[in-house]
């Protein structure tokens, strides 16, 4: 019964996928072990939907049983695991139950067999097996900060050389492209197959409660605009921040306007690039220009309102933080949750902790630097998950199809995250939705955060001391080397 229910749900999945996708996908020879479908999976092509693109994958592409094998943080991690590429069965969460329908519509439809290979370290099992010569993976995610360091050494394949994996398609993230190719090659990729890097772009929550309570109007308007900048966030952290328990010191205990987070995600949000690429495809440092001064002025300020804003470690001083693994899962779960900061910065993966919070939260971009700014920006973590291929894949080809039929069929799995995100309110919650759409298109990766390159450091530094050229100029020749040595690796990879 429970298969017929998970068929259902697959064709449902389907569906919607189809319905929602947008923009053609290539087009291609396949290899067909079989002439037909099977009677099982006939029910679930492309050919039942009347809306929306075609999969990219052509029909009648079956593999009769061949295994898919996919090398992933499982629960050993100690952190960033990836709990949405596969799960054991249906329990009623939205996210579950989608990935288990994808899961098996693609086994179904494409005659597949996924082979799940959990590891604390994907990445060093997928350099041991490479020196080995005993590569048993198709496809590797692990954390972007581990694995593209490595793809630099060529131990990852380049997925520009595919056929039908097309990163302008939506199922993928355009963005990291943009970023992250070097010279031409683009070793890592993020999309709809699992919440991860998207959980992890760094933005801005609310409370609608302090909001309410303070008579401040909720600033979706302005984002729209355009006009919700480091200002207008500076006016309502002055304006809700107040000593509820009148001691003269404002605590965690009180009502207080910002939870401080990294300044390095205040500055991508003012549109400060720490690289770009040369002519030659190769990242070069960015940031010493005035914009930079101008954003971390900007962001000194907001971190420096008198009495308005408390670190983590300021609000969790004194306090019995038993039972939670951090200071920042507490403080956010308790004080935040709890309607005692107006703002706190962070992603989408940390919306759990604030499940029960009355009457809610709400999400917003980045602050603009000015109304000039055209965008808003929103950093990725570096230890935010990504995937790879093997450098020397056993068929290349036959990755190509079925990771890119796994993405265009995972629409239901990133809606239902989406829901699971805005407390299954989707629907009751427009303004919030709305705000992640436009949150995750406009994500930022950093190569200088991925290679250490020293200059997040530095800029870090340059915030605290209040001198961006001064920082620099102590900082150049170590910046400098390493970006040699970075540039020294990028070219021998060759074409």
């Amino acid at each position: 019964m429970k298969r017929i229910i998970a068929l259902f749900l697959a064709f449902v999945i389907l569906l919607t996928c189809t319905a929602c996708s947008a923009g053609p996908g290539t087009s291609g020879e396949t290899p067909n072990d079989s002439e037909e479908t099977p009677e099982s999976t006939a029910a679930v092509t492309e050919e039942t939907v009347n809306a929306g693109p075609p999969s990219p994958i052509p029909d009648g592409t079956y593999f009769n049983g061949r295994e898919f094998r996919v090398l992933y943080r499982g629960d050993d991690a100690n952190a960033y695991k990836i709990t949405d590429a596969f799960v054991e069965e249906m329990n009623g969460d939205v996210v579950v139950d989608a990935v288990y329908g994808r899961n098996l519509l693609m086994e179904e439809k494409y005659g597949i067999k996924f082979v799940k290979r959990p590891e604390k370290s994907p990445t060093e099992t997928a350099v041991r097996e490479t020196i080995s010569g005993d590569q048993s993976y198709d496809v590797m995610i692990d954390c972007m900060i581990t694995g593209f360091p490595r793809a630099l050494e060529n131990y990852f394949y380049d997925f520009n050389k595919l056929t039908y994996l097309d990163i302008a398609d939506p199922w993928w993230d355009a963005n990291i492209s943009r970023d992250l190719t070097v010279a031409g090659h683009l070793f890592l990729i993020a999309g709809d197959v699992t919440s991860r890097p998207i959980c992890d772009a760094r933005f801005i929550y609310f409370s609608k409660g302090i909001m309410d309570v303070c008579g401040i109007d909720y600033p979706y308007d302005m984002v729209r605009e355009g006009t919700w900048t480091i200002d207008r966030m500076i006016e309502m952290v002055t304006k809700a921040t107040a000593d509820l328990d009148g001691n003269g010191i404002i605590t965690a205990d009180d009502r207080v306007g910002f939870l401080e987070e990294s300044s390095n995600n205040f500055l991508t949000g003012c549109g400060v690039v720490f690289t770009e690429n040369d002519e030659y495809g190769i990242p070069d440092i960015a940031c010493i220009n005035e914009r930079t001064v101008a954003a971390l002025e900007k962001v000194q300020a907001l971190f420096g309102v008198p009495n308005c804003t408390l670190t983590y470690e300021d609000a969790a001083s004194g306090r019995d933080t038993n039972g939670y693994p951090h200071i920042w899962e507490y403080v956010r779960s308790v004080f935040f949750a709890g309607n005692h900061f107006l703002f706190v910065q962070n992603g989408a993966g940390e919306s759990s902790s604030f499940r029960d919070m009355e009457p809610g939260y709400g999400v917003l971009p980045n602050p603009k630097l000015d109304e000039k700014q055209e965008n808003y920006y929103h950093l990725v973590d570096p230890y935010s998950c990504a995937w790879f291929m093997p450098s020397d894949p056993a068929d290349a080809a036959f990755t190509d199809m079925i990771f890119t039929a796994w993405a265009y069929h995972s629409g239901e799995v990133r809606e239902a995250y989406f829901e699971k995100t805005l407390k299954y309110k989707r629907m009751d919650a427009p303004d919030d939705s709305e705000m992640l759409d436009l949150i995750f298109r406009s994500m930022r990766y950093e190569v200088s955060t991925l290679c250490d390159l020293g200059i997040s450091g530095m800029l870090v530094k340059a915030f605290k001391n209040g001198s961006l050229i001064s920082t620099y100029e102590k900082d150049e020749t170590a910046i400098n080397k390493k970006l040699n040595d970075l540039a020294d690796d990028i070219l021998a990879l060759g074409n």
